[in-house]
């Protein structure tokens, strides 16, 4: 365990009894380990003195239930930013099927609390998402994804759901830094750091957004969106290359429901690139206690900082100037 410092004690560990006998009578989950620095993706895998060299060479062989363990690899004075895993520029690199439901994606900073120093960043001709999720109950933690320089159609995680073999539902990303997700510019509609397309029950959680064009891009086009959650997120950045931080788009005879917006920090004033809004809500839900940096942030229906329709419930939220009330 000498290449994990702090080892996966820091991180969930899955065993043959976590998920009790009626799985273990069809196949015990693996575990698989990444080092970038001194492994090798011809190697076996299976411990950390074995270790993998790239996440989509650990994406290719796990299976359902499986965990990946991915060590960073360290900082590169020369660029003043931790040396990356940036794999190969085809389609969809990072590439997780509905064969591959439950599996695990965390994240073995050195410094287990310091995530910048973990990056996954986009390959500069890559247009497609740096992680694709099309599996249910897929766990993504403890990474840093990138997209500098790169003009990423749909996000640096899309989550996507609209059919059997396309079930990215009851999906988290949680404790991750997701940074300079393009999407088109002047678009907030079209990609940036998250995109949830279709799917039930996904959970954003405790990330830290920044200079991401839509921090998290919600569009119900493939199916209705439902329950999904927003919590305790940070978002931050350069304002004039943020379009809007949450921004929700219904398709059709589909709708986004039951979304939670709750305790998130907008450390930024209002983004200035073309949108000019932290929230844009369709659909119902609550935004509940979150913090937004802007001095008197409006809330209504059209036209201001928060677009926000009367269905969708609000209570406790606050900025610079105090409660933050819905208006006309």
């Amino acid at each position: 365990m000498t290449n994990f410092p702090g080892g996966i004690q820091a991180s969930p560990v899955v065993g043959a009894n976590h998920f009790g006998w009626k799985y273990k009578a069809f196949r015990a989950p693996r575990a698989w380990f990444v080092d970038g620095v001194s492994g090798a993706d011809g190697s076996e895998g299976s411990d950390p003195e074995s270790a993998l060299a790239t996440p989509g060479r650990a994406v290719a062989l796990a299976s359902a239930y499986d965990v990946i363990y991915v060590l960073d690899k360290g900082f590169d004075i020369s660029s003043g930013d931790p040396t990356p895993y940036r794999e190969t520029a085809t389609a969809g690199n990072l590439v997780i099927t509905y064969a591959k439901n439950n599996l695990a994606l965390v994240g073995v900073p050195h410094n287990i609390h310091d995530l910048f120093g973990l990056q996954i960043k986009a390959a500069l001709t890559l247009t497609t998402p740096i992680l694709s999720v099309y599996a249910p109950l897929v766990a993504i933690e403890n990474l840093d994804f990138n997209g500098t320089g790169d003009a990423l159609a749909r996000g640096n995680i899309y989550l996507y759901s609209n059919d059997a073999t396309h079930a990215a539902e009851n999906c988290s990303v949680f404790n991750c830094h997701i940074r300079n997700g393009k999407g088109v510019a002047g678009v907030a509609s079209q990609g940036g750091g998250v995109v949830i397309q279709g799917g039930w029950y996904n959970s954003i959680i405790g990330n830290r957004f920044e200079n991401c064009r839509c921090g998290i891009y919600i569009v119900s086009a493939a199916g209705t969106v439902k329950g999904t959650r927003i919590e305790y997120n940070t978002f931050t950045g350069d304002i004039t290359l943020i379009d809007c931080d949450v921004y929700m788009n219904t398709g059709g005879s589909n709708i986004v429901t039951q979304t939670t917006i709750i305790g998130n920090k907008f450390c930024h004033d209002v983004g200035s690139y073309g949108y000019n809004k932290y929230i844009s809500v369709k659909g119902d839900g609550g935004c509940l206690g979150n913090y937004f940096a802007h001095l008197a942030v409006e809330a209504k229906a059209d036209g201001a900082d928060i677009v926000v329709p009367l269905i969708f419930r609000m209570a406790g939220n606050f900025d610079e100037a105090g409660i933050i009330l819905r208006t006309a």
